[in-house]
């Protein structure tokens, strides 16, 4: 199993994707840094922490566009990698169990997904600190960036996105082309996000609504109040029963790969 890993993850450091999990990281957050230096006059707030609402807002385009679409695209990517080099017969004609080929695949996106999450979180302090340098308003040094709550938000933004995992998965091995499954993700996500605004009834259900819905984040009022959220609330849990779902379907077409 640890090789089959390490075969997985190396044909990913080898494709496109290792450039997707540098701009997934960093790019969000240089972004913002620009937006902070280009106008410092609609950000600072003197005698408030300005690692709150710059925390707020990094994490709320990240959780809202960047990481979604980043694991759509990486899970196409993964399967595409099998399809654009014919290697799925040599694969199944080795002496392991399939299920072990697609947990092996299935370990690899969760270790590209939790990379991102941890070069977001990184360069967002980092950076923070640096547009403290260039614009001194701001006063980041003169207040405590509470990692630690920080961190629990994201690792609550990974929970909350392996439903979107467990669907898209389903969809790679279903279709051969993986344009299909791509696209797909692309107009579920943007469903979700018209669910989670207009704030339907089953937006709580729709696995697509759950990373704009876990957190408020001011442009709704399905996320929990502020200081109220749980470790492992509804979302979370509804993420993992989808996860689980998903993944028992998928292995039934898995199997009948060839």
């Amino acid at each position: 199993m640890r090789q089959n890993i390490s075969s997985e993850l190396l044909k990913m450091k080898k494709s496109s994707i290792r450039w997707l999990v540098v701009i997934a990281g960093f790019g969000l957050s240089f972004s913002v840094a620009l937006f902070y230096i280009a106008g410092p006059e609609a950000y600072v707030s003197m005698g408030k922490n300005p690692w709150v609402s710059y925390i707020h807002f990094s994490l709320s385009l990240f959780s809202m566009g960047i990481f979604p679409l980043f694991v759509i695209v990486l899970t196409s990517s993964s399967i595409l990698i099998e399809c654009q080099s014919n290697s799925w017969k040599s694969l199944f004609s080795l002496p392991i169990p399939k299920w072990h080929i697609m947990l092996g695949k299935l370990i690899a996106i969760f270790f590209m997904m939790l990379v991102v999450c941890s070069l977001f979180v990184i360069s967002t302090v980092l950076i923070g600190y640096i547009v403290d340098c260039v614009v001194r308003e701001y006063e980041f040094v003169y207040y405590d960036a509470n990692i630690s709550s920080f961190l629990l938000k994201v690792f609550r933004l990974f929970i909350v996105t392996l439903g979107i995992l467990g669907v898209q998965f389903l969809f790679s091995v279903l279709f051969r082309n993986q344009l299909y499954p791509l696209v797909l993700g692309i107009i579920l996500c943007i469903i979700g996000f018209m669910m989670s605004i207009l704030e339907l009834r089953f937006t709580d259900f729709f696995p697509y609504s759950f990373p704009m819905v876990y957190e408020d984040f001011g442009i709704t009022n399905t996320g929990p109040e502020p200081g109220h959220a749980h470790f492992l609330g509804w979302i979370e849990l509804m993420s993992l029963i989808c996860l689980m779902g998903c993944l028992v379907l998928a292995y039934q077409r898995f199997k009948r790969l060839r």
